[in-house]
């Protein structure tokens, strides 16, 4: 807790993709820069299909802006593409009928060079319509010890608690309390309508000393008894902390027995963010016995769809096991990459992943069409398993050349969002494959362009901030990344 030099640590590993072991695939050269090369469908059908991994948080790109505050850059080795397209919000149209929808976006590559494209799949999950439910009052105690600035941690509440705000009720109200070694209360029964308020306890947020779980939870209960006095609305308390790991076996029977004692009137869910491939006992145990559940997030995203399945009882998950394959045509498609998703490993892992609420995903491919090859360039399927049982469900999409668009300025403003996050991503990667440009001025140029389609989404004004401190900034001053 008291190690502030580690907030520079990256998060969890990656989900990669370990490439296909076959003699046609330049496993040399990837295994020498740790990067995806161009590959030719047409040399072997193992190399014609791509399957790509959806569940993608954005630790390398919170890395990077924490390594900003610093005015330093982070190791090249430490950046993944696929966390800086998974940072912006690319505004897909929600689907009408199936849980799931497919969106297609292809143009002109604008850092690849003369007859490279790039081709966005994007995933978009439904919303839940907001039904009428009973008001909830949410007593919520974060963890602000020094360990919660480890891999973004508390980062990722502060994200998490402000789409919140955008999602409760008019009658729903939340307590914050903080706690490291004391307690503080922050908040106490803000509404909706104290956006503004909210949002500047939630930046004040910082870390500070060791973990006191038992001081944070005593002030949460007597929050909570103090809100069932004036209210008659369902109250729950929620802990959201990075583990209980420094509790004794003693200490942590006395905090269970504790929590116990306030089960007939108070729930207790327990957030768990201590990004361990292993769930903490200490922390399931805890919820066990407030009459709750444990939900484990790595992700603002998590810590968002946990939040919600609070609030509203209603699970967030859309669709199970989803899975994203693309099949390149090899009359069509000289070459290709992926970018992003590389394997740290060279060990299967799942590519299947849950949806959840408005959940979305993408994914960027290069390619070097055939001049004189016929239309069909790829055949997309998305494919699920139902929340409520049944047979997988399938999406199957044909994409066609007359789908790229002639220039870039006429591509979806998806597609140029997506290029800048890439082409960022990758200079600081230092992604061996000749470029046009490998200068932040020129992505930040482009996206200016972009920035008058989506100055309204957070996210990209973010990004743009991001690139603004980018530019003119030299590469990291280290050895080279392998």
């Amino acid at each position: 807790d008291r190690l502030p030099e580690l907030k520079k640590v990256s998060g969890p590993a990656p989900r990669g993709v370990c490439p296909p072991l076959v003699p046609q695939f330049p496993l040399d050269w990837y295994n020498r820069y740790g990067v995806f090369p161009f590959v030719m469908p047409a040399a072997h059908p193992r190399l014609q299909t791509s399957v790509v991994p959806l569940d993608v948080d954005t630790a390398s790109y919170d890395l990077l802006r924490r390594y900003l505050e610093d005015g330093e850059l982070p190791q090249p080795r430490d950046i993944h593409t696929e966390h800086f397209l998974a940072a912006i919000d690319y505004a897909f149209p929600a689907p009408r009928r199936e849980p799931l929808a497919l969106h297609v976006a292809a143009g002109p590559s604008p850092f690849g060079g003369e007859g490279l494209t790039l081709l966005q799949i994007g995933v978009q999950a439904k919303h839940f319509q907001r039904d009428s439910r009973q008001a909830m009052q949410l007593v919520l105690a974060v963890d602000v010890s020094g360990s919660m600035r480890w891999g973004g941690r508390l980062d990722m509440v502060r994200k998490a608690l402000g789409r919140l705000v955008e999602q409760i009720g008019p009658q729903d109200r939340l307590w914050l309390v903080k706690f490291s070694e004391q307690a503080e209360l922050l908040l106490a029964g803000a509404a909706a309508a104290d956006r503004e308020a909210i949002g500047a306890v939630l930046a004040g947020l910082q870390p500070e000393d060791s973990t006191n779980i038992a001081a944070g939870l005593a002030a949460a209960f007597r929050e909570a008894e103090k809100a069932a006095e004036v209210s008659s609305v369902p109250t729950r308390v929620v802990l959201l902390t990075d583990g209980a790991a420094a509790l004794d076996p003693d200490a942590a029977l006395a905090l269970m027995h504790a929590v116990g004692q306030y089960r007939p009137q108070f729930r207790l869910d327990v957030i768990d963010l201590g990004q361990s491939p292993r769930a903490d006992q200490q922390l399931a145990a805890l919820a066990r016995s407030g009459g709750g559940r444990v939900y484990r997030a790595t992700s603002a995203g998590q810590v968002n769809w946990a939040l919600l399945e609070i609030l509203t009882g209603q699970s967030q998950r859309i669709a199970a096991d989803v899975r994203l394959e693309v099949t390149f045509d090899p009359g069509n498609v000289v070459q290709y990459r992926l970018l992003g998703h590389e394997a740290v490993v060279l060990l299967d892992s799942p590519t299947e992943c849950d949806f959840f609420a408005g959940q979305s995903a993408t994914a960027l491919y290069e390619l070097r069409l055939s001049p004189a090859g016929g239309q069909r360039v790829a055949v997309v399927e998305l494919s699920w398993q139902p929340c409520e049982g049944g047979e997988r469900q399938r999406i199957r999409r044909v994409i066609n050349r007359r789908e790229f668009a002639p220039k870039l300025q006429q591509a979806a403003a998806s597609l140029k969002a997506a290029a800048v996050a890439a082409q960022a991503a990758e200079i600081l990667r230092r992604v061996p494959i000749a470029r046009t440009s490998n200068s932040f001025a020129d992505v930040l140029a482009l996206a200016e362009q972009v920035e008058s389609e989506l100055r309204n989404r957070p996210d990209f004004v973010e990004f743009m901030a991001v690139l603004r401190q980018l530019e003119g900034r030299k590469p990291f001053r280290g050895g080279a990344s392998r």
